[in-house]
Formats: C-alpha cells, sequence, structure tokens
C-alpha cells in the first residue's frame, strides 16, 4: 500500500513524502475458540439429578426444554445414569436454565465455584461454576403417603394420596374423597418425603361394576375432571382362577365402566419402607388404589406411530445392553403416556413422521 503523507513544517513550507507499506495478514483465534480447541469451552453446567428408577421425568423435560428453545445457548449436553448434565459458556446463561427448570419443575439448586486460574498481574480470576439441581424424586401417578402435618394443612386430607400432576408444584388428591393438595418446592424441602409406590408396580385389574358416590343431596361427588365412585374390580390374573373381588372407591368416574381395564397399586400385597406409610394403620387402607385406565389392546391395534418427537444432541455415556433396554422401555411408556393423557399432549410439540406408512386395510369379499 502507498502513502502520502504531508505536513506544514514552517509558514509556507510543506513537507511530503511517500511510504510503501507491507500489511501481513496472520489468522488469529478468539478467546472462545481457543478454549474450543483446548478441550475448555465452557464455564459453567448446569447439574439435573432425580432419585428414581426411570427418566421418564427427563424424557418429558427434554421436551420442554426443545419447545421453549432453551437448550440454543448450551455448549455440550450429556446423559449421565441419573440425569443430565447441561454446558454453558456463561455463568448468567446457565443462572437462566436453572431458573427455566424451577418454573417447570418442582426442583432445588445449590451452586458452587472452583477456581481454574489466577492472573496476579492483572488481578483476574478465572471460575468454573456449578449448578446442582434436583428433582423432587416424586411423578405422575405415583402412590404417596403424605407427612401427617402436611394432610393436616391441606384440610386433613387423608395421607396415602394419588400424584395427578406434576409442573412447578407437586398435585395431589385423596381418591376416596377427591380432595387435593398442591405442594410447593419450598414446603417439600422443608419436609420431604417420596413415593411408596411407583408405575412399576402397577397391576392390571378389571372393572366389574361402577356406581356413583353421591352426598347428601343425592347428586354425584365430582369435580372438573374427576367423580367419585365405587368399583368393584378384580385382578385380571385372578380370573378364572378364583373369585377374589375388591369393592372400592376411585376418582375415574368419568373414564370407567363395567369390563374395562384399569391400572392400580395392590395395597393388600405391597410392603412399603417408609416411615411415614409404616405409621398408618393398614386396616383403614383401601385394598385397591386405582390409576389410570389401560388401553393395552388399543395400542396394539394402531401399530407404528405417525408422529415422532425431536430430540436434542447429547453425547451419551457407554452403558451396558440391559440399561439400553430400560431405557427404550421408559422412552415407550412415556410415549403411551402422551398418547393416554390429552394435557400432558399439550404441554410439548409433536410432529408428523415423514416415513409412516399406513397399512393397507384388506377388505374380505
Amino acid at each position: 500500500v502507498k502513502l502520502t503523507i504531508q505536513q506544514e513544517v514552517f509558514s509556507g513550507t510543506v513537507l511530503q513524502q511517500i511510504f510503501v507499506v507491507e500489511y501481513i495478514i496472520a489468522n488469529q483465534m478468539c478467546d472462545a475458540c481457543h478454549r474450543r480447541e483446548a478441550k475448555d469451552t465452557w464455564n459453567a453446567v448446569v447439574q439435573a439429578r432425580q432419585k428414581v428408577r426411570h427418566k421418564k421425568t427427563f424424557l418429558h423435560l427434554e421436551q420442554l426444554i426443545i419447545k421453549h428453545h432453551q437448550h440454543t445457548q448450551t455448549v455440550g449436553i450429556k446423559s449421565v445414569p441419573d440425569g443430565i448434565d447441561f454446558y454453558f459458556n456463561s455463568r448468567g446463561d446457565a443462572k437462566h436454565f436453572s431458573e427455566f427448570l424451577a418454573a417447570v419443575t418442582p426442583m432445588r439448586v445449590k451452586t458452587s465455584e472452583r477456581l481454574i486460574s489466577h492472573d496476579i498481574h492483572s488481578n483476574t480470576f478465572n471460575f468454573k461454576y456449578t449448578f446442582a439441581v434436583e428433582i423432587v424424586p416424586v411423578c405422575k401417578d405415583d402412590l404417596v403417603c403424605l407427612p401427617v402435618n402436611v394432610a393436616r394443612s391441606h384440610g386433613c386430607m387423608g395421607q396415602l394420596v394419588v400424584c395427578v400432576g406434576v409442573g412447578s408444584s407437586l398435585h395431589f388428591m385423596d381418591p376416596n374423597t377427591l380432595q387435593v393438595a398442591e405442594v410447593h418446592s419450598g414446603p417439600y424441602w422443608s419436609n420431604p418425603f417420596s413415593s411408596v409406590a411407583s408405575t412399576a408396580q402397577l397391576i392390571e385389574l378389571t372393572v366389574l361394576d361402577v356406581e356413583p358416590v353421591r352426598d347428601d343431596s343425592g347428586r354425584p361427588i365430582t369435580n372438573k375432571k374427576y367423580a367419585l365412585v365405587e368399583a368393584t374390580v378384580a385382578r385380571v390374573q385372578d380370573l378364572g382362577v378364583n373369585d377374589t373381588t375388591f369393592t372400592i372407591r376411585s376418582h375415574l368416574g368419568h373414564f370407567l365402566q363395567a369390563g374395562d381395564n384399569v391400572l392400580g397399586y395392590d395395597v393388600t400385597c405391597s410392603n412399603w419402607n417408609d416411615e411415614n406409610a409404616n405409621k398408618l394403620d393398614r386396616a383403614s387402607l383401601p385394598e385397591i388404589v386405582l390409576i389410570k385406565k389401560s388401553y393395552r389392546d388399543k395400542r396394539k391395534r394402531h401399530g407404528k406411530r405417525s408422529w415422532r418427537l425431536q430430540h436434542m444432541t447429547q453425547e451419551e455415556e457407554i452403558i451396558s445392553k440391559r440399561e439400553e433396554e430400560a431405557r427404550q422401555h421408559d422412552y415407550e411408556s412415556f410415549l403411551q403416556d402422551l398418547e393416554e393423557d390429552k394435557e400432558l399432549r399439550g404441554t410439548v410439540n409433536i410432529y408428523k413422521d415423514p416415513s409412516f406408512q399406513p397399512r393397507v386395510q384388506e377388505v374380505e369379499e
């Protein structure tokens, strides 16, 4: 590049000179690229954990994250046996993500920091931050025994309740009275409790008879979604073997008819390792607690689904074949819950599967 420089040195005297300047272009990486090349790409990590035997909570959480585009600021996502790790470039992004988790699921968070380097000349510090998120170990359709003080603070409802919903708080219902309770994260962690039975312990029963329960004025006892009924049920495995039946109260009056199959917990054959449940009088407990209607035969007729879900790109750890089968079972169970629960289905984005080919029905002539 040729440069011409001039300047007035004396009155009426101008000095001018021409220079030839050579520029050398050298590639230089920014700080973020340096960190990426050094395999040191994150400054903050959010470690989400839940102490349960399945990963259905994280499957639902993944869909909520995708729906609200909360994964766009991550620099890495890693699946671990009891949860997921989310890595971020800045502490602010990680804090914003942990606040989003608190808005969609009951949890508590603990923060820590670790010093990576220190420049004594400029007095600057380089930290890595960790947000340890612990999700409440109670899931939808779990059977829970509430502590005495929690049950009394919600209208002296029964201690043995069903978890009917999980959002930013836990929602419980007494299947014998339709009483409801909402427990937020703060009160829960001040007096924590866990489930006495999870969906892996559900058994299948057949409904033999359904009668609505009425109040003193003769009207059925209902609320917006549920209705209180007296149902006579029998275990599917007992049909044709013995005449054992159970007459119990249930909150599923709007969903059950005689001849339907239903999933529930068998309290008579349950052994609970729970401090609150061990104090209950077993004679006063219901023999069966119904949870939801069973659509197993309907799902078999449908075959392959015409819809699919999106997934985040995750770094998977090396797992055994047994653990892989357990994950596939959890994912299939989550898809079935989406098919059966309209409210749950409304919280996620479902996409058309372009590879789906409907079955050609053969018409008998």
